[in-house]
């Protein structure tokens, strides 16, 4: 778990520490970390300094101190549920967004109004379009954010061979080659300037167009001849006159719907990083709208995309919308998968764990009791057993705070049906902890001979309580 660090921990004392054991420690640490007192490491002592004061500003007075350990308790409840979001419970595999098309890229929002998705390699995803549109022309370079070169001119038959040459030797993108655009997409990419009637380009993200005519294909390929078209946006004269026309070439390829989404989901996580929560949410919430309705796109990415915008609400402090969205998440995972299924079960262990985390036990023992009769009616690997024990532990607990005894205990007891029937061997320590328990549920009943023998049972399966001491139970002693 990400360590949280507090006031506290500056001033190396206890959150229940007196007004003078903070007092003698912000002494003793400003004296031993003065600047004058360390010549040789003055940048890192003024530093330390610097964190001591503020430490002792905030704990020395009351309600800044009180205001602090609401923060510590807040980061402390997002760090928990995180944690219990990023992983199954009992399991060693970690639910995480899969990227298939834009895995090692860092997409970032460009443009006015952050229109455009830039993937930082002379690409960028129109959000409006889903079109992945090369930012200069055939001819310029693209180099850490800068284009270099000058474009090439083109007649139509040498059009067509740049966008199939480009192909051949840089690959097609996935399944889509790279094309000439339509005049429909071109015109797409200009917006109408303070000059009336004139178009341009943004310059922010694309190369300067100087003006220059484009090649571009027909708008509707079924009723139009597929021949290369030259279009100027501005009205000028193509270079060449109108009996040899040149143009330039700017390719694109899509749309790519798919694409699109994991970039703008790896987008909003880089919002979340940069604690830019309002931003992140705005892209989670459009981009949410945008995958659910793109064929091709893995259901169990648009149930995790369901999570991150409640993990990003919890971390805004907003309970009853991260609840909102974590009970979307469980009708979203039942409508891609059916109702008995892992990722359902999975869904209804966040949110069972959320309302642990919020302290709402109620609701936190009736969502895992549906996750517990879901898993039970699953085929679960041997190896997923952690998952079951795991949540039996939480659910039995639950059981036992709101005095459901004979539950508890039943469900125990079906549980380790058949480790009882075995008698002898090593267990998992989760599963020897639900023995104890059900001892002692059964000596509450005064099944005394029952709990002693389960007692007995517990204490054999126990490996010695020291790591040296000598096991007589090993065959051929």
């Amino acid at each position: 778990m990400k360590r949280l660090r507090t006031h506290y921990d500056n001033l190396q004392v206890s959150e229940n520490a007196s007004q003078e054991v903070i007092r003698g420690a912000y002494k003793f640490l400003s004296q031993k970390w003065h600047p004058d007192k360390n010549p040789d490491q003055r940048a890192r002592a003024e530093r330390i300094t610097r964190i001591l004061n503020d430490a002792y500003a905030v704990l020395s007075d009351p309600q800044r101190r009180r205001e602090h350990d609401r923060w510590i308790a807040d980061q402390r409840r997002a760090l928990a549920f995180d944690v219990t979001l990023a992983v199954s419970p009992g399991a060693g595999e970690a639910r995480t967004f899969s990227y298939g098309c834009t895995e090692g890229l860092q997409p970032v929002l460009v443009g006015p109004g952050r229109r455009f998705i830039s993937l930082q390699d002379g690409t960028v995803l129109d959000t409006r379009t889903a079109l992945h549109w090369m930012t200069h022309s055939v001819g310029e370079e693209w180099r850490d954010g800068r284009f270099s070169g000058h474009p090439e001119f083109y007649d139509a038959g040498r059009a067509q061979d740049a966008a199939r040459r480009f192909n051949d030797r840089y690959g097609c993108g996935r399944e889509t080659p790279w094309r000439l655009p339509s005049k429909r997409e071109l015109r797409s990419l200009f917006q109408r300037s303070m000059v009336p009637f004139k178009r341009v380009l943004d310059e922010s993200v694309f190369s300067p167009d100087y003006r220059a005519p484009y090649w571009t294909r027909a708008d509707n390929l079924w009723l139009q001849e597929d021949r290369p078209r030259l279009v100027s946006l501005h009205g000028d004269p193509p270079p060449g006159g109108n009996a040899h026309p040149l143009g330039r070439v700017r390719l694109v390829r899509g749309p790519d719907p798919v694409m699109l989404a994991e970039a703008m989901h790896q987008v909003a996580q880089g919002l979340l990083r940069e604690k830019e929560r309002e931003a992140a949410l705005e892209v989670l919430n459009q981009g949410l709208a945008h995958a659910r309705d793109t064929r091709g796109m893995e259901d169990r990415n648009v149930v995790l995309w369901i999570r991150d915008l409640a993990r990003a609400h919890f971390q805004g402090n907003d309970y009853d919308r991260a609840e909102w969205w974590l009970k979307e998440m469980v009708q979203e995972a039942r409508k891609r998968f059916g109702k008995a299924h892992m990722e359902v079960f999975n869904s209804l262990m966040d949110l069972g764990y959320f309302y642990k985390t919020t302290q709402n036990y109620l609701l936190a023992r009736d969502t895992f009791m549906e996750g517990y009769e879901l898993l039970r009616g699953l085929e679960v690997d041997e190896g997923d057993e952690g998952l079951l024990l795991a949540l039996l532990h939480d659910l039995v607990v639950l059981l036992l705070m709101h005095r459901q005894y004979g539950q508890a205990e039943e469900i125990i007891r079906t549980h380790l049906k058949d480790l009882l029937a075995d008698g002898e061997g090593a267990w998992p320590a989760r599963a020897g902890m639900l023995v104890l328990v059900l001892g002692l549920l059964r000596e509450r009943n005064g099944q005394t001979g029952g709990s002693r023998d389960l007692f007995t049972t517990f204490l054999n399966a126990l490996p010695p309580p020291v790591a040296g001491a000598e096991d007589f139970r090993r065959p051929g002693l």
